[in-house]
């Protein structure tokens, strides 16, 4: 067990490398401190002005909710600024807002980070203005209301990125929505109608935004040929068992139930890590391993793949034959469930072996040798997955699946751990030995908040002609320990959010692409 505790700290030391690479995206402020230069007003008759280095909004009796919005639009960005407010006054920030002749005779509407100085304080809370109301108060978050400071200067982080958008206020979590109605809108600052005569200010300033639509791989796009080849390959979806880590792993959840949720969520496989396997490493009965086949085909769902922990990096022989033994034993494991491949890992670049990639090289292709024959023997195909530990780049895989050279070894696909300034190149170099996927939410690593560019990836795999399956798998924000903590504070994980989000987006991108 130590073992594999060391190995997964490597392992999240390379992430951290790649973590951040939003981190390259500059900081643009939205307010040069002098004029309203990039704003425009676009309702109401509240006063803005542009005074000591703060955006000044005053209330004017009889006036609807005032807007003050950026003229430039923003889709995936992570924005702070500090703010005050006058008590018995309620203010926002807009995002992702429209205003537009078509609806409701233009007025404003979208999503707003709620400033709230009454006794409810629901400050950080996320409500859709003019369309449906509250999405994610605070009535159930007391550590966010207490984190108001009245009357003082309070900070903002409001992060948006594809469906999953969230806020913090003064540092605490404050809101988490997972939602998709709208992927791009100007920025505004309001100032909420009143009935009262007396003129009350709200204050901004220190406006900075993070445009993560400027990610380099983006801006790079055009480098890759997109256009769509005559293919006839077709692609079917499924579930990680890694995304439901900390429910199988506390037992709230069960392999089996895993296929249920599957099943009604519309994935048309599973893939069973093996972690997740009642008393693993020790190999499960053939009792065990019957009722569960006999379920997933029940509920019909097909058993994608599995895959064991291992670590053929390693320098002990020893360590190695015993890794080899176990995944050959999970080869059998994968001949009664029916799973056509099984999922293994190159492990950490061992203390001492940062510069002698080649020899490392050697003696794990001598191990992935034997577990491939076995496989071949058994009909099971074995999966080494880019996992952005000794294999972090298209060249590094490619060259190891080559020096294996069998017809049963190919590439697990992580889209989210090619340690590139663009993943999608290196996706599509190993695209003709790919075997299986793991479609993450960000081609960047754990930590980013890049979102992947879903249509991107389904030309790339379309047009290589890969006929297989597309797991998904989610992840929670985590720095294991003894790596350095980011200067952005963490996203809760939610699984049961993400999971339905992240796969209605893989559907779409398959159904535009295969149409």
């Amino acid at each position: 067990m130590k073992r594999y505790k060391l190995l997964i700290l490597a392992f999240f030391g390379s992430v951290c490398g790649i973590a951040n690479a939003q981190d390259n995206i500059k900081w643009e402020n939205l307010f040069d401190g002098k004029t309203l230069n990039g704003w425009e007003q676009v309702q109401g008759s509240a006063r803005y002005e542009a005074r000591d280095r703060m955006i000044i909004g005053t209330t004017t009796l009889n006036s609807p909710n005032s807007f003050l919005a950026t003229k430039k639009n923003y889709g995936n960005f992570i924005l702070e600024l500090d703010f005050k407010v006058d008590a018995g006054l309620n203010s926002g920030i807009q995002f992702r807002s429209q205003k537009d002749k078509n609806y409701k005779d233009g007025i404003v509407h979208g999503y707003q980070v709620e400033i709230d100085p009454s006794e409810r304080s629901w400050t950080g809370g996320i409500y859709d203005e003019k369309r449906r109301g509250w999405l994610a108060d605070l009535s159930k978050n007391e550590e966010a209301r207490k984190a108001f400071k009245p009357g003082e200067w309070n900070h903002f982080r409001i992060e948006a990125s594809a469906y999953r958008m969230y806020t913090w206020i003064n540092g605490v979590l404050a809101s988490s929505l997972v939602d998709d109605m709208s992927s791009s809108g100007f920025i505004g600052l309001q100032v909420h109608a009143t009935k009262e005569s007396k003129p009350m200010k709200v204050y901004w300033k220190n406006i900075k935004i993070q445009n993560l639509d400027m990610n380099s791989a983006s801006l790079n796009k055009a480098a890759q040929d997109l256009k769509k080849k005559a293919t006839k390959s077709a692609v079917k979806t499924s579930l990680n068992a890694f995304s439901f880590a900390k429910k199988l792993n506390d037992k709230s959840m069960s392999l089996f139930d895993l296929i249920d949720y599957s099943a009604a969520q519309g994935f048309d496989a599973v893939d069973l890590t093996g972690y997740y396997f009642p008393g693993y490493p020790a190999i499960p009965s053939d009792e065990y391993l019957n009722n569960l086949k006999r379920h997933a085909f029940k509920m019909g769902i097909d058993i994608s793949g599995t895959a064991v922990r291992n670590n053929f990096a390693d320098p002990d022989p020893a360590k190695r034959a015993a890794d080899v033994k176990h995944v050959k034993e999970w080869i059998d494991v994968a001949v009664k469930l029916g799973a056509p491949v099984v999922r293994v890992f190159a492990g950490p670049v061992p203390a001492g072996y940062e510069n002698k990639w080649d020899e490392v090289a050697k003696y794990m292709a001598a191990s992935l040798k034997e577990c491939v024959a076995y496989g071949k023997a058994k009909g099971v195909l074995i999966g080494i997955q880019n996992h952005g530990d000794f294999l972090k780049t298209a060249d590094e895989t490619i060259k190891l699946v080559k020096m294996v050279d069998s017809d049963w070894f190919g590439v697990i696909v992580d889209t989210g751990y090619f340690i590139q300034d663009d993943p999608y190149i290196d996706i599509e170099k190993v695209m003709p030995y790919a075997v299986n996927f793991q479609v993450k939410e960000s081609p960047f690593g754990v930590l980013s908040r890049i979102r992947i560019d879903m249509p991107r990836l389904m030309r790339i795999v379309n047009n290589s002609g890969y006929r297989g399956y597309l797991p998904i798998e989610t992840l929670g924000d985590k720095v294991m320990k003894g790596q350095p903590k980011p200067a952005f504070p963490f996203r809760p994980y939610e699984p049961d959010k993400l999971v339905p989000a992240l796969l209605k987006e893989l559907k779409t991108a398959i159904a535009n692409e295969y149409q």
